[in-house]
């Protein structure tokens, strides 16, 4: 599972690793410029409530 159980289905991703997330390509952008194995921190927005999530990338096979 990719987000590892910490992010769920409508979660809104609103900051990664201080940087503002305004839409979809910013935070792809963001991420494919981290190595594998690194632990970022996700802002998000869930129920109206702000969280902070860390999570470890992990390369993706496609």
């Amino acid at each position: 599972m990719p987000a590892d159980g910490k992010l769920k289905a409508g979660d809104r991703i609103i900051g990664v690793e201080n940087h503002q997330i305004q839409e979809a390509n910013d935070l792809i952008d963001y991420v494919q410029t981290k190595q594998a194995g690194q632990t970022l921190k996700f802002d998000i927005k869930r129920d109206g409530k702000n969280l902070t999530k860390k999570n470890k990338i992990r390369k993706v096979q496609r």
